[in-house]
């Protein structure tokens, strides 16, 4: 798995040397779809399986309204002990207006990050997100949207009121991606991030790519561009009787030519506990 966590890495440090795009929220925000009845709470158990690591299994719990809304995510260490809390929280046509998040730091103790979104009121279309860390504002972003109220550009202001970065977007609806663009505010390149349209179909992020199973569910994840062996991770799934997943396990394997798959280890599980309105 070398490559893939190497690419993984670079990933990584290249997003987080570059801010992620605060128009992020807005596009990961949607409803979480049941194949059967509304859900009203996913309990999920993380447990490693690598022989060399001790299993120190941690626990999500996450509630969601009738309209298939998260409206909370509390996170459980290995002890047993709430790691963080994140809330959210809808106008009346169920769109997202605030997001509080309450974490805990080693040797600092619990902070605050609150997002709030908002609207034209005669448009509906999203036109500010406002970005408040411990009480105070970390920065403000303009929201300019097309004529139908797709968003288009954010302009980011930060907390001292200096005009901080663009974020240019676009629209590839074939091969459901959205792309959002930074930009310094001299206009030079910063960096490139992708969201699927729609978040129930399948899209390629660019580094890694994916192959699904029939009802959509992520089967296989590899490096985009092989080498004759490369490594990917295979996914399997057991299902509750609505159809919705309730056990996950995530398989390490080596990759030959057109994917042939050898070398499956188990190196990841997630157990579910599904309740339905």
């Amino acid at each position: 798995m070398k490559q893939l966590i190497t690419i993984s890495f670079i990933f990584f440090s290249i997003t987080s040397v570059f801010s992620q795009p605060t128009i992020e929220i807005y596009f990961t925000n949607h409803p979480y779809l049941s194949k059967g009845s509304v859900i009203e709470s996913i309990e999920e158990t993380y447990e490693l399986q690598i022989k060399e690591v001790p299993p120190r299994p941690f626990k999500i719990t996450t509630l969601f309204n009738k309209s298939g809304n998260i409206i909370s995510e509390i996170k459980y260490g290995s002890t047993g002990g709430k790691q963080s809390e994140t809330k959210w929280e809808y106008n009346q046509n169920q769109k997202l207006i605030k997001k509080t998040q309450r974490f805990f730091v080693n040797m600092i103790g619990w902070k605050v990050d609150e997002t709030t979104l908002n609207y034209n009121d005669t448009t509906g279309y999203i036109s500010e997100i406002r970005f408040i860390k411990n009480g105070t504002l970390e920065y403000a972003s303009k929201v300019f949207c097309d004529k139908v109220g797709l968003p288009s550009e954010v302009r980011v202001i930060d907390n001292k009121g200096s005009f901080s970065m663009i974020e240019r977007i676009s629209y590839s609806p074939n091969a459901n991606i959205i792309r959002v663009m930074l930009l310094k505010p001299s206009g030079q390149f910063s960096s490139l991030h992708l969201y699927p349209i729609d978040y129930t179909k399948p899209y390629q992020s660019g580094q890694i790519e994916r192959q699904y199973y029939p009802n959509g569910e992520v089967m296989l994840e590899s490096l985009e561009y092989q080498t004759k062996i490369d490594q990917g991770y295979y996914y399997e799934y057991n299902y509750d009787e609505q159809g919705n997943w309730i056990e996950k396990s995530t398989y390490q394997v080596a990759l030959g030519k057109n994917s042939k798959m050898k070398d499956k280890k188990l190196e990841h599980k997630i157990l579910r506990t599904i309740k339905y309105y």
